[in-house]
C-alpha cells in the first residue's frame, strides 16, 4: 500500500510539475510577444467572438479606437469599436468585416480612426475568421498597426512631387515664352533689315 500510495503521489506531482512548466512557458511566450509588440510601435491585437458579438482587445487596440481598455479586456460589442472609425471609412470596413466572415478571405484594410482628441490616425488591420467543426464562424482574430507616420510621409512625397511637377511646367512655360519672344524678335529684325535694303 505504501508503495502504491507513493506511486500515486509521484504521479500527481509529475502532472502538477508539467502543468507548472507549461504555465511558465506560456507566460514567457506572452512576455516575448508583449515585448515584440511594444518594440514594433503602436500595434494592437484583437479577438472577436462572432456568435456572441463580444470583441476583446488589448490596451493598445482599445486606446486607438477610443474604447475603455477595461471594456477591451472584458469584451464589448463590435459596434463600439466601429464607432471609432472615421465616418468616411466606417461603411467600407463594416462591409469588409462581414465579407471576411462570410467568405473566409483574409481581412486586410487601411482606414482612418478619429480619436477623441480629434487627431486623425491611419491604421492597417489584418485578420481572419476562424470556424468551428460545423463550419460556422467562431472567432475573428488579428492585429492593427498604426501607420500614420507612413501615410504622412507619403502625403509629403505627393506634395513634393506635385510641387516639382508644377515647377517643371513653369520652367518649360518660361522657356517656351523665351523661344517665342526670340522668334518674334528675329522676324521683326528680318523685316527691318529687308525694309532697309529696299530703301
Amino acid at each position: 500500500r505504501r508503495s502504491s500510495d507513493l506511486d500515486g503521489v509521484l504521479c500527481i506531482v509529475s502532472e502538477t510539475t508539467e502543468r507548472v512548466v507549461a504555465q511558465r512557458e506560456l507566460a514567457k511566450a506572452q512576455e516575448r510577444l508583449s515585448q515584440a509588440l511594444n518594440s514594433s510601435g503602436m500595434v494592437g491585437t484583437f479577438a472577436w467572438d462572432v456568435q456572441s458579438d463580444t470583441f476583446y482587445s488589448d490596451t493598445r487596440f482599445a486606446n486607438m479606437f477610443s474604447v475603455d481598455p477595461a471594456k477591451g479586456e472584458k469584451g464589448a460589442p463590435l459596434a463600439e469599436y466601429l464607432a471609432g472609425i472615421h465616418s468616411d471609412d466606417a461603411d467600407r470596413i463594416a462591409a469588409a468585416v462581414h465579407d471576411a466572415v462570410a467568405t473566409g478571405n483574409r481581412f486586410v484594410q487601411e482606414y482612418r480612426l478619429l480619436p477623441k482628441d480629434g487627431a486623425i490616425r491611419w491604421v492597417e488591420a489584418r485578420g481572419e475568421c476562424l470556424y468551428d467543426e460545423q463550419g460556422d464562424p467562431s472567432r475573428f482574430v488579428g492585429v492593427v498597426v498604426d501607420i500614420t507616420s507612413q501615410k504622412e510621409a507619403q502625403e509629403r512625397q505627393r506634395l513634393l512631387a506635385r510641387e516639382a511637377d508644377h515647377r517643371v511646367k513653369n520652367i518649360f512655360a518660361n522657356i517656351h515664352a523665351m523661344i517665342n519672344l526670340s522668334a518674334r524678335s528675329d522676324r521683326k529684325s528680318t523685316r527691318l533689315n529687308s525694309s532697309h535694303i529696299t530703301i
